[in-house]
């Protein structure tokens, strides 16, 4: 596989172990290595279908007036 150091067009340093960490990686696979966390805003929680903040759903329905130009 690729990890982002080999995109970047230099070289890496020796203060890790590259390949032990390759070799993990092959035999092991990644976990939790596509999530991501977006800012919690109205648009991108409608869009995910999460709460846009960190406290309990108040309702199950939503409605959101957008102004148009």
């Amino acid at each position: 596989g690729i990890f982002q150091p080999d995109m970047w067009e230099v070289t890496p340093s020796n203060r890790w172990d590259w390949p032990a960490l390759r070799e993990m990686v092959a035999n092991n696979g990644l976990r939790n290595s596509l999530l991501v966390a977006p800012m919690p805003t109205a648009s991108t929680s409608q869009i995910l279908g999460n709460n846009e903040c960190f406290e309990p759903y108040t309702s199950n329905i939503y409605s959101r007036r957008v102004l148009r130009y």
